[in-house]
């Protein structure tokens, strides 16, 4: 009995004690306890908040950054500006062929620019067409080009042209020559024609010869017939030429590395040239003798 009465109010004793921290709990749950595990969620809630507020204008002012470098590197890139007609043209391609031919003379400006320094005399130099064209124009409407033949000769000027056919300058036929200007500071340039009696026909005895420049910003390819295309940018005159033994001499500025394209074509009377009957000390046709500017 004794040992029974000592079970029943020890278990008395537990429930007393699980009462007495439930209500403990039930206390705290209302008091400071409570409103300290809030404080704690709403603290955790405006944190969260904040970092997903500042990550979006991270993200926002990156993106705008992104977007301006683009259109600041999209204009500096295909902007270019035209300060003769004031005009702003947006270019889509570049050509490489129509970029400017490298000098290979670089540096040799500021050597010469002493004007007291002893110079070199040097002979000059003759230049034969790099590229000769033959365009007919009997059809207005589709005039028909043809490269004259690329075999050549090599003379002690230097390459001449054994064509197949005839260089020609009639009322109908033009003829397109075009020359790349040789060696640097021989910059006096003149363009001469001859017609020697021994290599030149003539289908009468004057042959009135109009001679144009045309614009040409690169070497054309061999089986490339643009230079007709090309506009013409200045009128070099029309010469009579007498025929057997027509000599024809005109000066004009050039500079070394660039390209010099002329036209020759007739109003007047023909004549006709077979560069393969040259002498290996004579040059017929159109030419260029380059002289001595510093």
């Amino acid at each position: 009995m004794v040992l029974l009465s000592f079970f029943r109010s020890n278990k008395s004793a537990q429930y007393e004690l699980l009462d007495q921290t439930a209500v403990a709990d039930d206390s705290d749950d209302r008091g400071p306890g409570r409103a300290r595990r809030r404080s704690q969620s709403t603290h955790s809630s405006e944190n969260s908040n904040r970092i997903i507020y500042w990550s979006t204008v991270i993200i926002v002012i990156c993106a705008l950054v992104d977007v301006v470098a683009f259109l600041c590197t999209s204009s500096t890139s295909f902007r270019s500006s035209d300060a003769d007609a004031g005009l702003t043209r947006w270019h889509r391609t570049v050509d490489v062929e129509s970029l400017p031919f490298k000098n290979m003379y670089a540096g040799l400006s500021r050597l010469y620019s002493d004007l007291n320094a002893p110079k070199s005399i040097r002979d000059p130099i003759s230049n034969v067409p790099k590229r000769l064209f033959r365009v007919d124009t009997s059809s207005p409407t589709s005039p028909r080009v043809s490269l004259i033949s690329k075999a050549h000769n090599k003379i002690k000027y230097g390459n001449i042209w054994l064509n197949d056919q005839a260089f020609e300058v009639t009322p109908s036929i033009m003829t397109i020559a075009q020359f790349r200007i040789l060696d640097w500071g021989m910059d006096n340039c003149t363009l001469k024609f001859n017609a020697v009696p021994e290599t030149g026909s003539t289908t009468t005895t004057t042959v009135q010869v109009d001679i144009w420049k045309r614009l040409s910003d690169r070497m054309v390819p061999l089986d490339d017939g643009m230079l007709f295309q090309a506009p013409r940018t200045e009128y070099m005159g029309s010469f009579a030429l007498p025929v057997p033994g027509s000599n024809l001499s005109i000066p004009f500025a050039c500079h070394s590395g660039s390209l010099e394209t002329f036209e020759f074509s007739s109003k007047v009377g023909s004549i006709s040239i077979e560069p393969d009957r040259v002498s290996d000390d004579a040059i017929v046709g159109p030419y260029v003798v380059q002289s001595q500017t510093v």
